[in-house]
């Protein structure tokens, strides 16, 4: 210890070696690993070679000091010395030959999600999303064996869940954000992907309701009304009086409207035939969405659009009882809403239509 506080590290290295050798000489090796000073030594061997050594050459170096747990742990200390300081690159080379020296496991996952942590700090995000979806990999495997496995859960599991939870959340809503104000598309993709990444992970924990919100978000931008559509609505049915509860209803209504409209829907022309007609799946889908939005924010700002929405729809499909009602309902809630001129129209041609010139 006192070559290493000289800064002499080789030397202080070489004499902790000597430590652990000579006690192996007198007590036999499986003795000496379990005496406390041969435990020492080798955490201080470790400790002085992350000063002095190539980490190419780590494996190496560590085989004859114990068996495979051993020269693992020591390993695993080696780069998570490099990891605390800010030696990136040779605390991700570690790491993955600590994988590579056994790819089935469990803690890989914990070794993956520091790798993501650190590739991030250098700057690739093409990089970062490669390790993301090893770590997802190694996610999964994990969580296989945890399922066969019950009651074996171990204690690094909670920490590389916390790892990864806080790993992932913040490049996503970093990257979303950063996207926003660049409109970067590749940007917006890969926050999207760790959106998806985060919700298949850690859909039971408390943070997953914001995530999948944003996760909307990004596919709105996107142009994904679909999926939008499909996770705006599964926010509110998360928590109707949920803090997003609201804005996912709108949204909700807003991307099957835009998704209905980009095939062709809402402005359909009429036939000779006055009969009522079913509603497509997707307009049903939407006077749904609308409905629920009218019964839990009655007073929200998009009811009188939602109302005119369901209207119209109704209109179209010649249910004009309903479509009157719903009209009537526009103008007389907020008779200076852009909505409601084009409703009286509406209600007119629908007397029209039907011939009700005393109407």
């Amino acid at each position: 210890w006192c070559r290493y506080g000289l800064r002499q590290y080789e030397q202080a290295g070489a004499l902790f070696r000597q430590v652990i050798g000579r006690s192996r000489s007198s007590l036999g090796q499986a003795k000496a690993n379990a005496t406390p000073l041969v435990r020492e030594a080798i955490q201080d061997f470790v400790l002085a070679y992350s000063q002095y050594g190539e980490a190419e050459q780590a494996s190496a170096v560590f085989a004859p000091l114990g068996d495979v747990v051993v020269q693992r742990g020591m390993l695993e200390q080696l780069a998570d010395l490099y990891y605390g300081d800010g030696k990136d690159v040779k605390a991700i080379q570690i790491y993955k030959t600590i994988i590579n020296s056994d790819k089935n496991n469990t803690r890989n996952v914990l070794y993956h999600g520091k790798i993501v942590k650190l590739v991030q700090r250098l700057g690739d995000k093409a990089v970062v999303m490669q390790e993301v979806r090893r770590l997802s990999q190694s996610f999964v495997r994990l969580r296989d064996y945890l399922e066969k496995n019950p009651g074996k859960k171990e204690a690094f599991v909670d920490d590389a869940e916390n790892l990864n939870d806080n790993t992932l959340r913040y490049l996503g809503t970093s990257w979303h954000k950063e996207s926003i104000q660049t409109k970067d598309e590749k940007t917006l993709q890969y926050a999207m992907e760790l959106y998806k990444t985060y919700i298949d992970m850690f859909q039971q924990r408390k943070e997953a309701y914001d995530i999948r919100f944003y996760y909307s978000e990004t596919m709105f931008i996107a142009g994904n009304l679909r999926g939008a559509a499909d996770n705006y609505h599964a926010v509110f049915t998360l928590d109707p009086q949920g803090k997003w509860a609201q804005a996912a209803a709108e949204e909700w209504v807003r991307s099957l409207d835009d998704l209905l409209r980009s095939k062709g829907g809402q402005d359909v022309p009429k036939g000779d035939s006055l009969e009522p007609t079913a509603f497509p799946p997707l307009e049903q889908e939407l006077i749904d969405a609308c409905t629920t939005y009218l019964k839990a924010f009655p007073q929200g700002p998009m009811a009188t659009e939602s109302i005119y929405k369901i209207a119209r729809l109704q209109y179209n499909h010649n249910h004009f009882s309903d479509a009157e009602a719903g009209f009537m309902a526009v103008i007389s809630g907020d008779p200076e809403h852009p909505r409601a001129e084009q409703a009286a129209n509406l209600i007119l041609d629908m007397y029209n239509l039907r011939k009700d010139w005393e109407g």
